[in-house]
């Protein structure tokens, strides 16, 4: 089988052969980075991920997303899965601001609280509000 370099992927389930659940023929290249996405999160500290554009900041949220979410199966034959991770279901926040207008705060905000109330019922949590909160 020929592999295929994922250019413009950000999706780890189609890097790792699958598509809406189910195993695809294709096959990617994928350079194994659990071994630093365990040690990040057993770490338990805040990171800003700062990487220049088309550096892969989006296939590494999702590789995490999918890790907290406890996908175990996506992750055979790569580090993580050998390791002591407990592969527990973690609820996951995930928001992106890359369809927003950088210069415009007001509609950033807007996009935050409406993700932080969608989130806080699905999640069963709750939000301390501050000076800033509408």
């Amino acid at each position: 089988m020929k592999l295929i370099l994922p250019t413009a992927i950000a999706d780890f389930q189609v890097i790792r052969g699958f598509k809406n659940g189910k195993t695809t023929d294709l096959e990617y290249i994928y350079a194994d980075k659990t071994e630093l996405l365990y040690n990040l999160l057993i770490t338990r500290n805040p990171y800003f991920f700062a990487q220049p554009r088309r550096f892969g900041k989006s296939l590494l949220v999702d590789t995490l997303d999918n890790i907290l979410r406890g996908h175990r199966e996506l992750f055979k034959g790569l580090w993580i899965d050998n390791s002591d991770y407990d592969w527990k279901p973690y609820p996951v926040i995930r928001l992106s601001l890359a369809s927003l207008d950088p210069e415009s705060v007001d509609t950033v905000e807007r996009v935050y609280f409406h993700h932080r109330g969608n989130h806080s019922g699905l999640h069963f949590i709750s939000f301390i509000a501050r000076r800033s909160d509408p």
